[in-house]
């Protein structure tokens, strides 16, 4: 049963690939066998950092190398199945606030997580550069992921008409490359006979 193995067993399965590495949580958790109760209740570590804590020994040859990489002080719970796959730490960064800014009325400060010296300061003044000149208007058409060319206008209520025209019929067949119908060609006109001069 994987929840009897000790530390030392676990890493050398990972090391070996008889266990995989993304799977640790599981493991602790439920024991490999679905049993989450019992496994959970009997762990004094909590399970997601004991995880971590595996993972790092069973992957990293020289673990002293991230010696100074944080392990505690963030909810691996909170991560596990939606952040990040094969946690071993994690990295604090300088966190400033920008702005503020005004967006449709409203002031709104902008935190900006960077090493990058100087980096919210310039953020900063151009939200002080908007705000002063009247503030952004902002519309959500629709909330998504898409990797797709950057149309720029410089009014909203230009980039509002051209996504309804894009979202129409006729805009959506011109947009997916569907060529326009050919016009039906017009008729030529009828010529008269030419009398003949015999």
């Amino acid at each position: 049963k994987l929840a009897a193995l000790s530390d030392e067993e676990i890493v050398a399965r990972v090391r070996s690939g008889r266990l995989p590495a993304h799977a640790l949580e599981h493991i602790l958790l439920d024991g490999g066998d679905g049993d989450g109760a019992a496994a959970a209740a009997a762990m004094k570590d909590d399970a997601y950092l004991h995880a971590v804590r595996l993972r790092r020994q069973a992957l990293l040859p020289e673990p002293e190398i991230l010696a100074e990489l944080p392990l505690t002080g963030i909810a691996y719970d909170r991560v596990f199945g939606h952040n990040c796959e094969n946690v071993v730490g994690h990295v604090p960064l300088p966190l400033g606030l920008a702005g503020p800014l005004n967006v449709n009325g409203t002031l709104l400060r902008i935190p900006l997580a960077t090493t990058e010296g100087g980096l919210v300061a310039s953020v900063n003044r151009g939200c002080k550069a908007v705000t002063l000149s009247g503030g952004a208007s902002a519309v959500v058409t629709g909330s998504g992921m898409t990797r797709a060319p950057v149309v720029a206008f410089a009014r909203i209520q230009e980039a509002i008409a051209f996504k309804a025209y894009v979202s129409s019929p006729d805009g959506w067949g011109v947009m997916a490359g569907v060529p326009k119908p050919k016009p039906e060609p017009k008729p030529k006109p009828k010529q008269k006979p030419k009398p003949n001069p015999n």
